[in-house]
């Protein structure tokens, strides 16, 4: 009877990681490249919300969210040549001073996914801060999901 539960485990472990194995096959990071990674940034004027992601395809799209003002305060956001690169820009804030990965995966034909993962020491608050990557241009009709995970 013991060889028998034990056998059953060894193949319902084996039909679990067959399973995983597949969804996890179609996350490809070769579609979709990081070029820059951009440090947090505190622009004290832009229209975005906390939360909310952004797909930047170009300069005037850039200029609705922040003004040119403020842009120059970052060369990271200054420097993104969007007839090769797309800007993908989040904001949020965190109850201690914030620590950022980040993974950009493509998960279907058209669809990316780029994964945040927000940490943070117990220290002081980090509100309102900017955080985002240049990755090779996306097709306009590209969707991004931007996955925050807050630790």
């Amino acid at each position: 009877m013991r060889t028998k539960s034990v056998l059953l485990s060894v193949i319902f472990l084996f039909f679990l990681m067959g399973v995983t194995g597949c969804e996890e096959k179609y996350l490809d990071t070769t579609d979709a490249i990081i070029i820059k990674e951009l440090p947090k940034m505190y622009l004290l004027y832009g229209k975005m919300k906390q939360g909310e992601g952004k797909v930047v395809q170009s300069n005037k799209e850039l200029l609705a969210l922040f003004s040119q003002t403020e842009i120059d305060k970052y060369p990271d956001l200054k420097d993104v040549d969007f007839t090769t690169q797309t800007l993908l820009i989040g904001c949020d804030d965190y109850p201690c001073l914030a620590y950022l990965n980040y993974d950009f995966y493509k998960n279907k034909d058209n669809e990316f996914i780029f994964f945040i993962e927000i940490g943070g020491d117990a220290t002081q608050p980090d509100p309102h801060f900017y955080y985002g990557i240049v990755v090779e241009k996306l097709a306009k009709t590209a969707k991004v999901i931007f996955n925050v995970v807050r630790l």
